[in-house]
């Protein structure tokens, strides 16, 4: 396989689930701050959004205020915000594009309509429809795509390639997403009441990720903060933990070991060592150090990501 193929197929997987992630975890938080503890705090939480998505900088430097459906709207459709999931849709699209040839003709029509679904929403249908059903379509759609990747492909590289690109962007964004939350509760340390913060933003994300019912089946047990980094950190089992995204990764890369590709080695040796820093955690240090610990995990995985498109190994 061309290596520049195989990047298109790697970035379009990221680019959709990079939308899936934003959409969902989007569309939980902003309906949770119908229930806020404040004003004050439903406003914060707007404006967290727009840190999760790294987006803050560039909507101040389009708006003076941190208004509700001015940030819906930025984070929905904004196609002058490369972080919107808009922009991510498209941005799947053009991948998937460069790599006709190597996918199948129904992949490619389910991607294309999602883009035509989502590309039709203006600033008018999408305060019509709601945020929550737009949000909604992108799931759905990202469902199906792939649902159709997983079900109809062979696993050879072009499934693969599509696959490392779905791992890897859910481990950052789950990263990310728990870096800031981890933020946002330390801010509020000293409020009146600290730990209804805590228990808010630790439930507000178990939500948005879909994940809140599994870590009640998996713990049987109120939400704990140590627990909640145990699950979307090193829980290996869990479909959307940090540990779960990366042993996949390591074993795509396995498969391809034998091939003895200088860069692919390379890589692999990188995706191991993270593997084994997670592994080699005590969940109970983990408390009073989240911070630290999920800085350097993002930085290694933005490291991964940069070597990768550097190198542009192919499997």
């Amino acid at each position: 396989m061309l290596t520049r193929i195989g990047n298109k197929l790697y970035r379009a997987g990221r680019y959709l689930e990079r939308a899936e992630q934003i959409a969902s975890y989007t569309r939980v938080h902003y309906l949770s701050t119908m229930d806020a503890p404040s004003p004050e705090f439903k406003d914060s939480f707007l404006k967290f959004l727009l840190e999760c998505t790294q987006a803050k900088q560039a909507y101040f430097d389009t708006y003076p205020e941190a208004e509700e459906e001015k940030i819906l709207h930025f984070l929905a459709i904004e196609k002058a915000n490369p972080a919107s999931i808009l922009s991510a849709v498209t941005n799947a699209r053009e991948s998937i594009r460069g790599a006709r040839d190597c996918i199948s003709a129904g992949l490619w029509e389910h991607i294309n309509c999602f883009y035509h679904a989502i590309n039709d929403y203006d600033a008018e249908k999408l305060n019509q429809k709601s945020f929550d059903n737009f949000a909604q379509k992108v799931e759905k759609y990202s469902y199906t795509i792939k649902g159709y990747v997983h079900s109809n492909m062979i696993r050879n590289e072009e499934w693969k390639l599509l696959s490392l690109g779905f791992h890897l962007e859910r481990a950052i964004q789950v990263s990310t997403l728990l870096l800031n939350k981890i933020q946002e509760i330390e801010r509020n340390s000293s409020s009146a009441k600290p730990e209804v913060y805590e228990y808010y933003h630790m439930k507000s994300m178990l939500e948005g990720l879909d994940a809140y019912e599994m870590y009640k089946q998996h713990y049987k047990t109120h939400i704990s903060r140590p627990l909640f980094m145990h699950f979307l950190v090193l829980n290996s089992i869990f479909p959307k933990s940090v540990a779960f995204n990366l042993n996949h990764i390591r074993t795509l890369c396995r498969e391809h070991d034998e091939n003895d590709q200088g860069e692919a080695n390379i890589f692999l040796q990188q995706v191991a060592l993270l593997v084994s820093e997670i592994e080699d955690v005590e969940p109970g240090l983990l408390v009073g150090n989240e911070k630290h610990y999920l800085e350097n995990t993002l930085n290694n995985l933005h490291s991964l990501a940069k070597s990768l498109e550097l190198e542009q190994v192919a499997f």
